[in-house]
């Protein structure tokens, strides 16, 4: 499943790290490609273990972990420090998978469940430069507004179309999460929207009781940590 989650940050947040990266030291992106990605990419980054972009990262972090509905969508079990992107004119990710394991800065192993991106350009300040998720169901295309989120499952194919003028700055991070099969999650990401909407409307029956009881025990049956 594929879940856009609006104003992950602020524009506050966004215009801060913009100013931040700004001033940051950038690096060419294929330093940490491996094998088929590394022909097909073409563009700057800012990895985890680059001080100059730490403050962009501090505040890129606490906004998603405090972000109630990536973690009603996610399920986030661990997941890596951001990695901030920048594509100018020429530059294109062609269509790629992600690594299926991560090194965590602390030498922890993590199996890459789900993909996010977080838009930090506005839509306008660039052409080109959609994100492009394939699936199941064909080809998915995304340019968002600044400070929102894309979530989809790690397996699947994608790419950045080539930027044809300005400049697509994004923030990537990758996560394992506790519901390690996607249908599952998609199941309990459901069942967490009916019971934020039953929470919202204040409904307390013995049914909305029930259902918040099989969703914890599902989660239970679900959860791999």
């Amino acid at each position: 499943m594929l879940y856009q989650i609006p104003n992950v940050l602020t524009p506050e947040e966004v215009a801060e790290c913009m100013k931040i990266l700004q001033e940051a030291t950038w690096t060419d992106g294929r330093d940490t490609a491996n094998g088929a990605a590394a022909k097909v990419k073409k563009n700057n980054q800012i990895g985890p273990r680059n001080q100059t972009g730490q403050a962009a990262r501090e505040i890129v972090m606490k906004a998603v972990q405090s972000n109630k509905r990536f973690h009603s969508v996610a399920f986030p079990y661990r997941f890596t420090l951001p990695m901030f992107n920048k594509h100018v004119s020429g530059d294109a990710y062609g269509f790629h998978y992600d690594t299926p394991m991560r090194v965590l800065h602390n030498g922890t192993r993590l199996r890459v469940d789900l993909s996010a991106t977080i838009f930090l350009s506005q839509p306008d300040e660039y052409d080109g430069g959609g994100l492009i998720i394939q699936d199941t169901f064909g080809q998915h295309a995304f340019k968002l507004p600044a400070g929102h989120m894309v979530i989809y499952p790690a397996g699947s194919l994608h790419q950045v179309n080539e930027i044809k003028k300005g400049t697509r700055i994004a923030a990537v991070l990758w996560m394992q999460s506790t519901i390690h099969n996607n249908e599952d999650r998609a199941i309990m990401a459901d069942l967490s929207e009916v019971l934020a909407s039953l929470y919202e409307k204040n409904v307390d029956t013995p049914i909305s009781l029930k259902m918040s009881g099989a969703y914890n025990n599902l989660i239970r049956r679900f959860s791999e940590v």
